[in-house]
């Protein structure tokens, strides 16, 4: 009784398999122009930002669809905030389920000792992140839905968000 089920399952599992196998290079294509895009508008408004990929940098070794990036002096949960539904995007790491401290929260573990890792993701910190480093780091994705428009105004959108916590926080020119 339950064979056709398992029959129309496995037909699904491999229609969305091939599926992929015809996604996963146009999607590691977008995630690729993604980085390109955010490195070009943060450099363009302050020559010295870098932006940093957490994880293997070369590109065959990544998901796909996945891009993970760090930017030193930006606050990734503010961030989140700042842009609300403008564009999704996560911060920290996929795994971990508490929310990131922001880079103001210090923790303490029970005896009243500073932690600076409190609310960074026990991956990030796996991958030897600094705790600055593991709080600025954002997590992005693009599907099989996802285009050339929704990157470029995406990536937009992200950086303009990024420079608005940098620039506000920079010293005055003096």
């Amino acid at each position: 009784e339950a064979v056709p089920y398992v029959c129309a399952l496995g037909a699904a599992v491999k229609a969305s398999v091939d599926g992929m196998a015809v996604a996963a290079p146009r999607m590691a294509r977008l995630r690729s122009q993604l980085l390109t895009n955010l490195d070009v508008f943060l450099r363009s408004a302050k020559e010295d930002l870098a932006i940093t990929v957490n994880g293997p940098f070369e590109a065959d070794q990544r998901l796909p669809h996945l891009l993970s990036v760090s930017v030193e002096g930006v606050d990734a949960a503010a961030l989140v905030n700042f842009l609300g539904e403008d564009v999704a995007i996560s911060a920290g790491a996929a795994c971990h389920s508490a929310p990131p401290a922001s880079a103001g929260d210090s923790g303490a573990d029970s005896g009243g000792v500073a932690d600076e890792y409190a609310g960074v993701s026990g991956v990030l910190k796996a991958l030897g992140l600094s705790p600055a480093r593991a709080r600025s780091t954002v997590r992005i994705s693009v599907g099989v839905s996802t285009n050339d428009f929704d990157v470029d105004e995406g990536a937009a959108v992200i950086a303009e968000g990024m420079l608005a916590q940098l620039l506000s926080s920079a010293p005055p020119v003096q």
